[in-house]
């Protein structure tokens, strides 16, 4: 995805599908295929002016090693 259209698209996530305002704290679960977005997400939320974004990123080798391993 092109770099304008992720910009458009985490705009649209954050203020009609989140409806974050102001002060409020932005919880984001992705994996490693969606590091640009997720990034764009964190950008944009800071901007718009929350008070936090926490990510929680999901890696597959990791879940692999966890299943095989843990």
């Amino acid at each position: 995805m092109n770099e304008n259209r992720i910009r458009k698209y985490a705009k649209v996530l954050l203020k009609v599908g989140v409806n974050l305002q102001k002060g409020q704290i932005l919880l984001l679960q992705t994996n490693t295929d969606a590091l640009d977005i997720a990034r764009e997400l964190t950008k944009q939320a800071f901007e718009m002016g929350a008070k936090d974004v926490i990510v929680h990123l999901e890696d597959p080798y990791i879940e692999h090693f966890r299943a095989k391993y843990g």
